[in-house]
């Protein structure tokens, strides 16, 4: 069991070895502004930007008597990513719509919002994994409600993502570093 901050703080949860082993549960509440756009997928970026930041300290057992079961060591903060080169790896979805009018070439919508999805024909999702290096690879696609999508679309659809996953993670790389 244990307790987490509803607020979207960190909170301290308890569990294993009889009670004695402590870790950090974080709680995440993302407040949309607006929702115009891939929703998900701006809120997966945002988040991710946060937890990269993110630096927490060690518990530690207090032993002093009618203390609370745990201290805070505040020099061991550290980060949660396993880092290389400086930058971790990131996954970015990517999302689009698609649109095939009669008689003419179907077209893509990047990061549709949701009157977008609902008018278009299809949807194609691309999770883009890019390296700290910055080197983009395709590490899924997804085409839900069992729509067939053309070659063609598919292959427009990654090749956009790889472009659009970069800047998204180099925004992402910006805010967690900055």
């Amino acid at each position: 069991g244990g307790v987490a901050g509803g607020d979207g703080s960190a909170g301290l949860a308890v569990g294993g070895d009889g009670g004695r082993r402590f870790r950090w549960a974080l709680t995440v509440h993302v407040v949309a502004t607006n929702v115009d756009g891939a929703l998900l997928d701006a809120a997966a970026a945002a988040v991710l930007a946060a937890l990269l930041r993110l630096r927490l300290p060690h518990l530690l057992p207090n032993t002093a008597p009618n203390a609370p079961p745990l201290r805070i060591d505040p020099d061991s903060a550290a980060a949660l990513a396993v880092r290389r080169d400086g930058r971790v790896a990131v996954r970015v979805p990517v999302s689009f719509a698609v649109f095939s009018p009669l008689g003419g070439e179907a077209y893509l919508v990047a990061d549709p919002c949701e009157e977008e999805e609902g008018a278009a024909d299809a949807a194609v999702r691309v999770v883009v994994e890019v390296a700290g290096d910055g080197k983009a690879s395709v590490v899924r696609v997804v085409v839900p409600g069992g729509v067939v999508v053309v070659d063609a679309v598919r292959e427009e659809a990654c090749r956009l993502a790889l472009g659009r996953a970069k800047e998204v993670a180099d925004r992402v790389w910006d805010a967690a570093e900055g």
